[in-house]
């Protein structure tokens, strides 16, 4: 009888290696760690979306340290926040950049107001144009994406499963849900 022993036991090896690397967490390549002078000057907003230096929507974990230490963390497919965390990994209750704000909904009562004209920043009174990603305060987890432009709804508004999966989806034009004919 002959013995298979090195390829089972390469197949084996294979298949943990596989198994173990959770598909949902990056891979260390996908870590980017710096301050938040060097993420300034290495990432970007655009479209509400987190790009590199190239223009390409960022995948993977961010570490902005301050001070030696954790100050947060986000995780990222496609430019999308979909967990945002302080050291204590819970959720970051705010954080705007342009065109992009993310946060709990405490913050956001705070950070925003809904008038009959749209929906206004508090601090400065304009109307807000841009993604607003609300995350969860226990567990940094994105649960909506809001689109607005000029203080309207305008474009996807998404909501997230606990698996930060797109749980469902309706798209908004000017401040109304378009309806289809049957």
């Amino acid at each position: 009888m002959q013995t298979r022993y090195p390829i089972d036991l390469l197949a084996c090896l294979v298949l943990f290696t596989a198994c173990s690397q959770n598909a949902t967490e990056p891979s260390a390549e996908n870590v980017w760690i710096g301050s938040y002078e060097e993420f300034a000057a290495k990432f970007q907003v655009q479209g509400g979306l987190i790009r590199d230096s190239e223009g390409i929507p960022y995948s993977g974990k961010v570490i902005l340290r301050e001070d030696s230490s954790d100050s947060f963390s986000i995780k990222m497919d496609n430019g999308r926040p979909l967990i945002f965390q302080n050291s204590q990994k819970k959720g970051v209750p705010r954080w705007q950049l342009k065109d992009l704000w993310i946060g709990t909904d405490s913050s956001w009562e705070e950070d925003f107001e809904e008038r009959p004209e749209g929906l206004f920043l508090r601090k400065s009174g304009l109307l807000y144009s841009g993604k607003i990603i609300s995350i969860d305060e226990r567990t940094g987890s994105i649960q909506v994406e809001y689109n607005y432009q000029d203080g309207v709804s305008h474009g996807p508004e998404i909501y997230f499963n606990e698996n930060q999966q797109e749980s469902s989806r309706q798209n908004w034009v000017n401040g109304k849900i378009p309806l289809s004919r049957l």
